[in-house]
């Protein structure tokens, strides 16, 4: 019925969805005619069923096909489509174009007077703009980059991302399918917690990748990473013993002047939090950051009564917090009645060793298996399960982390979702504080990631981000070695889209080499923006315990005699890395040409 050409260019899906278009279109089939199923037709074509059903998917959201519950797929009545049909000649005939040929990428892209598989005529015109815009612009802080067209040649922003990468024909497919079922619901306000399916999702999703503890009922969709700590700055800031949250809130509770609030953040860290807090006239303290994370002995002779951690790729020296420094800062919680906030940044761009298990779902049983960062913990209970193991949580020691997320590395920032798992005594609180309170991500776009993340397209995205971002990453680092040398020392690696770079040689300090980099057209965020003072000295160094077999020249050596860049990947291609770092060392050596 179909034949694919796997010598094209095009990708398989692309070129089945421009047969299928095309014979509706010029009426090979008509209105009504029944489709193969997804198993079938990948059977017949010898292809995965991934690629029937993405074809299958982007004809729906065009309106070419319709699905019938228990059914299968149907063209749609001409009217749907009448619009294409406009463009288009009746028969291949009337082309002029002879026997039928195989489709090219541009075909599908938008020849010949037709939408493209996107739906506009250049994906990588005009529609690859407005997506590119939409995933890294808004007038956020240097951390985030700017919404203006860049005028660097090269960006090296930590914030960058593949801008090709967001699944366009999926989203826009899952989208229609929640308008066409739920109209009625999308009129409502919904759930102040977030929509329960999406809900159900991220929490089975958490429970089987990263050992969390938690029910749906627990999981808090929330508008990004600020949004999460706005939420939880106020839940601490309100709770007490009398509002029914617990000895563990109502001991750091701002309301008690014997222990008043007082955040401790990683020094150097992410901006953002410590932004957050103070904002709301919270006390930050900076706590030294060493190669096994945030150093515990350092926070519990602070202060501190709320610790925001990065454990699973520390922003921005990307050092992996090991199980045992884990359990240790658990046990600084429950010692103390004090709250742990962990923000379990790029735990799924890891390209090298077995992942961490996440803070929150860590209890004793899981003290003998400490001896490295490397080594997972117990699984999690069953889904439903509030217990690790099926059992009872000793202590109730997920009862002293708050536990969050975001889709941004992975989807797209554009879309300000993410999420937050809460101990049972703060969501007391944040029900009393937030029972009139609304959802602040809209429905749709949480009915359809529930969609994108239960029928598996999640976990097949993150595979493939993975993937594409190991390939800059390692690229990154050979470009490193190649064109540094013995002049840059790697600190950072293995993990997420940035790796940090300490330079030997050169009397610059870190603002002096942003400002050269952009003079070569390169743009750089200074490591000095993500101190909370402007000390060199702010953290630890000293190498790791074991530095990775494929480490770089000078991988590991940490001591305080040179300036650091903070060295982003993930918007740029391979080649594009190689040439802007070879840039970018003419621009910190001038001299050395």
């Amino acid at each position: 019925m179909f034949i694919l050409n796997h010598e094209d260019s095009a990708p398989l899906y692309v070129q089945l969805y421009t047969q299928i278009r095309d014979r509706v279109l010029t009426g090979e089939l008509p209105a009504g005619t029944r489709l193969p199923s997804v198993r079938h037709l990948a059977d017949e074509l010898g292809v995965s069923r991934n690629t029937v059903d993405t074809a299958y998917l982007e004809l729906i959201a065009e309106g070419f096909l319709l699905t019938r519950p228990r059914s299968g797929f149907f063209v749609a009545p001409v009217e749907r489509h009448q619009a294409f049909r406009a463009g288009m000649p009746t028969t291949p005939a009337a082309a002029g174009a002879g026997p039928r040929r195989h489709p090219t990428t541009s075909d599908a892209l938008g020849g010949s007077g037709t939408a493209g598989i996107l739906g506009t005529p250049d994906v990588t015109g005009a529609a690859h703009d407005r997506m590119h815009n939409r995933t890294h612009g808004g007038a956020h802080d240097r951390m985030h980059g700017a919404a203006a067209p860049s005028p660097y040649r090269f960006d090296f922003h930590p914030a960058r991302l593949d801008p090709a990468s967001f699944p366009l024909p999926l989203w826009r497919a899952y989208t229609l399918e929640c308008l066409r079922e739920a109209p009625r619901e999308l009129s409502e306000y919904n759930h102040p917690q977030g929509d329960p399916e999406l809900r159900r999702a991220i929490g089975d999703y958490l429970q089987r990748s990263r050992g969390v503890v938690c029910t749906p009922d627990r999981v808090i969709v929330c508008a990004g990473l600020q949004h999460s700590l706005e939420i939880v700055a106020d839940i601490m800031m309100h709770a007490s013993p009398n509002a029914g949250a617990g000895a563990v809130a109502g001991a750091v509770a701002g309301a008690n002047p014997a222990r008043p609030l007082v955040v401790g953040v990683e020094n150097p860290g992410y901006p953002l939090p410590r932004a957050v807090f103070r904002n709301r006239g919270i006390p930050v303290v900076p706590v030294p950051v060493g190669p096994e994370g945030m150093d515990v002995d350092a926070l519990a002779q602070s202060r501190c009564t709320l610790a925001y951690v990065t454990p699973s790729h520390q922003f921005p020296l990307g050092h992996v917090m090991p199980v045992r420094n884990r359990l240790r800062l658990i046990q600084w919680a429950n010692a103390g009645g004090n709250v742990i906030i962990e923000d379990d940044y790029d735990s799924e761009l890891r390209y090298a060793g077995t992942p961490v298990p996440c803070m929150q779902g860590l209890h004793p049983g899981d003290a003998g298996r400490q001896a490295g960062p490397d080594n997972p913990a117990g699984p999690a209970g069953p889904a439903g399960s509030d217990k690790p193991n099926g059992q009872d949580s000793p202590d109730g020691l997920d009862g002293a982390v708050v536990y969050t997320g975001t889709f941004s590395k992975i989807l797209s920032p554009a879309l300000r979702m993410s999420y937050m798992v809460l101990p049972p005594a703060l969501l007391q609180v944040y029900r009393q504080r937030h029972r009139h309170h609304h959802a602040m991500v809209p429905l749709l776009e949480q009915r359809v990631l529930a969609r994108f993340m239960a029928r598996g397209h999640w976990d097949r995205h993150v595979r493939r981000m993975r993937t594409v971002y190991r390939q800059r990453h390692d690229a990154m680092l050979r470009a490193i070695d190649t064109h540094f040398g013995g002049r840059a020392t790697v600190i950072g690696q293995g993990a997420g889209l940035h790796v940090v770079v300490r330079l030997h040689g050169t009397d610059a300090d870190e603002r002096e080499l942003a400002l050269r980099a952009g003079r070569a057209g390169i743009r750089l965020l200074p490591f000095s923006e993500t101190r909370l003072t402007d000390n060199p000295e702010a953290f630890r160094g000293g190498p790791p315990a074991s530095p990775p077999a494929s480490a770089p020249h000078g991988y590991g050596n940490t001591s305080n005699d040179g300036p650091l860049l903070l060295l982003g990947f993930g918007g740029m291609p391979p080649d594009e890395l190689e040439q802007g770092v070879a840039q970018l060392h003419r621009a910190c050596f001038p001299r050395a040409r």
